[in-house]
């Protein structure tokens, strides 16, 4: 921990102290004794946690403020089997895995397994998924595939984001938050009714911190963030019957990330990194990444007939992203590259649900949604490096690409309750896409990265997704159930950086269709059982899983020589598994919870997994740990006859993984633990609160994503691996306020 930040957070502290005196909590006031019932829409109706027959974990909305946590990425670690894979730092990047499965997806001719949505809607591609958590109810977190009920590729799992809607009485929020590395973070949140039918809500924020890793060759910071923005809701209930909510959010981020640092090598070529590490780098170009996300969605809910309701969800999503890095790690001019990715789509959902707690409960729809997405790379072959070739000057490569989507769907959920105890579980989606792609590859170093001129190609898919299963109540405390479904994945193409022809993967200059890769489908079988006992002081959630995919969509980059970065289809994949997860309240005040995941995910079968000959049957999967874990505790007890005291600990473990199909030992992570701590202080009458927190307590160094440097092996012979380093230690105070 540098001693040259104590003096800035301690004026800050004072400060904050100062302003956040009147500040209230938003939870102090709920019961010490009991545990408080978790409300969920995963199925499309309201229903509670422990009656949904589905690998299912929540993160409420009061567990977000109490853990001080504001964007997406920093939900992973306490859901069994979901971690985070970060090598770089970029807001629009981080790789989400699910049960072993990714959502790393940096082409727009390829989608991710994983989905997210914001109150029903579809968010888009990877590089929106880490949004920032405004105002939020509580987030849900599916496991396996949902294709029955989620509408866009949700073969692996689901990510779904319920905001707080506006209400009927006058309401303001306000919170603050400082820290080491000059962290701030606020945000307000103001609540209007504007007339017995009409409620405004809207919530801005602004959050901003210095960076982590230094460039040894100027002092600058990377792997900052400086991010703003806002939500404005507007609800309309003209009747009891009849509820319309129209949405519009903006975030904008302008950041520094950091290219993932070289850790291990035979760096002998001709231009060392010379970084200590960790958290150091020598670069030339300085990094920079810019991202808009923004959109509109307008929901009505009709109330019809004997209970029904019908569900109309209409939205447009727009996003960017702009960022540059120096990829050969070094203070030389060798090599850089400029990614912008520009995605919009438009959906529309249409849905009814009928009314609940009849014979059969079921929800019917129709799915329609278009997407445009475009990119531009530029590789940029330095003056350093194009020197050992007597070339005085900078080479461009630049690889252009373009994909047009419409997916077409229909879908029905049934429950059908054969007794008060029993239920069969009945789902089936239909999905149609048709896909259009124009590419081209422009290079003025042939001798790297080829010219590839522009191309055409389209296809459509069309796939049908069952699911079928068993429900069945064994007591008032205990849910078993068991389920099979089946997932699917649409095709497309490796539309990024296309190194030289290779035979094994494509040959463009040959047939363009080469580069085509094909649909990715999954069985997936599924037990478990869910049990809150009678006292409501103890819930726990256990579930095993077995999915056998055919055709699982591998990306990686393997070299200019070994294709460039090369989409594949391993013919199988296993992944199975087993998932816990628990709340406790022992005694009055005190609360745990934990999660446990296991999980086994290899290739049965990949031949050709990263180059011609090399098999990969038997490897585990990419960035796919066996094992996670998490435990807190949280007690809160009176004190001062006015306030309630709150300590509360977090404990979290992620297994190794490794960053490559071939499994290389010198592309694998080591396990980490780490240990978060909090203190919060709050007047139960009149109210404020405070908290002091310090997260990875114990200043760990763990590396939270890693890649094998195959373009920078390729050019000089070296073998380097390149990570990312998450989180140094961290400390702050955090406060609100609500009137």
């Amino acid at each position: 921990m540098s001693k040259r930040y104590i003096p800035k957070l301690y004026r800050a502290s004072v400060v904050s102290v100062l302003c956040l005196i009147p500040f209230a909590s938003e939870g102090y006031a709920q019961s010490l004794d009991l545990l408080e019932e978790i409300t969920v829409t995963a199925r499309k109706r309201t229903e509670t946690l422990q009656d949904v027959p589905l690998s299912l974990s929540v993160v409420t909305g009061q567990s977000l403020e109490t853990r001080g946590i504001s964007r997406v990425n920093d939900v992973i670690s306490s859901i069994p089997n979901v971690s985070l894979s970060d090598s770089a730092g970029l807001s629009s990047g981080g790789n989400y895995v699910i049960r072993g499965i990714s959502t790393d997806a940096r082409n727009v001719g390829f989608e991710s397994g994983i989905s997210v949505y914001v109150d029903g809607m579809f968010t888009g591609r990877p590089s929106s998924f880490n949004q920032a958590l405004l105002d939020i109810d509580r987030i849900e977190v599916l496991r396996g595939p949902q294709g029955t009920l989620f509408g866009k590729n949700t073969i692996a799992g689901a990510l779904n984001i319920t905001t707080v809607k506006p209400k009927d009485k006058l309401e303001a929020i306000f919170r603050g938050e400082v820290g080491n590395l000059d962290y701030w973070h606020v945000n307000a949140t103001a609540n209007l009714p504007i007339s017995e039918v009409l409620s405004l809500r809207g919530s801005v924020m602004a959050k901003k911190r210095d960076g982590t890793v230094v460039n040894l060759d100027n002092g600058d910071r990377y792997n900052d963030q400086d991010t703003h923005g806002g939500r404005i809701q507007a609800l309309f209930k003209p009747s009891e019957n009849l509820e319309i909510l129209l949405s519009a959010d903006y975030t904008k981020d302008d950041n520094k990330p950091s290219y993932p640092e070289v850790t291990d090598s035979t760096d002998t070529g001709p231009y060392p990194s010379n970084a200590p590490g960790p958290r150091t780098v020598r670069l030339d170009v300085n990094p920079f990444e810019k991202r808009e996300l923004w959109g509109v969605s307008l929901n009505v809910d009709w109330t019809i007939g004997t209970g029904g309701t019908l569900t109309s969800i209409t939205g447009y999503r727009d996003s960017v992203s702009d960022y540059t890095m120096d990829n050969d790690n070094t203070s030389f001019d060798i090599l850089s590259a400029q990614f912008n990715r520009d995605a919009s789509h438009f959906t529309q959902e249409l849905r009814y649900a009928s009314p609940a707690g009849k014979f059969i409960d079921y929800v019917v729809g129709a799915y329609y949604f278009e997407q445009t997405s475009s990119q531009f790379n530029r590789g940029v072959f330095g003056a350093d490096f194009l020197a050992l070739f007597g070339i005085p000057t900078q080479l461009f490569t630049d690889a252009i690409g373009s994909v047009k989507t419409k997916s077409y769907a229909v879908f029905a959920d049934a429950q059908i309750h054969l007794s008060d105890k029993f239920d069969i579980l009945l789902g089936a989606r239909y999905t149609h896409e048709k896909k259009n792609l124009a590419f081209t590859q422009q290079s003025q170093a042939p001798f790297a990265l080829p010219t590839y001129p522009f191309f055409t190609d389209s296809f459509s898919d069309g796939a049908f997704s069952p699911m079928g299963g068993l429900s069945y109540k064994v007591n008032e405390d205990l849910n078993v159930y068991a389920r099979v479904a089946k997932g699917f994945k649409s095709g497309g193409w490796n539309a990024d950086y296309l190194g030289q022809p290779n035979p094994p993967y494509f040959d463009p200059s040959n047939n363009p269709k080469t580069i085509k890769f094909a649909p990715e489908n999954v069985i997936s079988y599924e037990a478990g059982l869910k049990w809150a006992d009678a006292s409501n002081r103890f819930m726990a959630n256990l579930s095993a899983f077995y999915g056998d995919y055919k055709n699982l969509q591998v990306s990686q980059f393997l070299g200019v020589l070994g294709g460039g970065t090369v989409i594949s289809n391993a013919g199988k994949a296993v992944i199975k598994g087993i998932e816990v997860d628990f709340t406790a309240r022992p005694t009055t005040g005190l609360t745990l919870n934990g999660s446990l995941g296991y999980l086994k995910a290899t290739f049965d079968e990949y031949a050709n997994c990263s180059g011609p000959g090399i098999n990969c049957d038997g490897n585990r999967l990419p960035n796919a740990p066996k094992l996670t874990a998490s435990f807190g505790a949280e007690y809160s007890h009176p004190v001062f006859e006015w306030g309630m005291l709150t300590w509360r600990g977090d404990y979290s473990y992620h297994g190794d993984t490794y960053g490559t199909p071939a499994n290389q030992a010198r592309v694998k992570t080591t396990s980490y633990s780490l240990v978060d701590l909090s203190l919060s202080l709050a007047h139960v009458d009149n109210g404020w609160q405070m908290t002091a927190w310090v997260n990875n307590v114990f200043d760990k160094d763990y590396i939270s994503g890693l890649m094998d440097d195959t373009l920078f092996n390729d050019l000089f012979g070296t073998q380097r691996t390149l990570v990312g380093y998450g989180m140094p230690r961290t400390y702050g105070l955090r406060g609100s306020v609500r009137f």
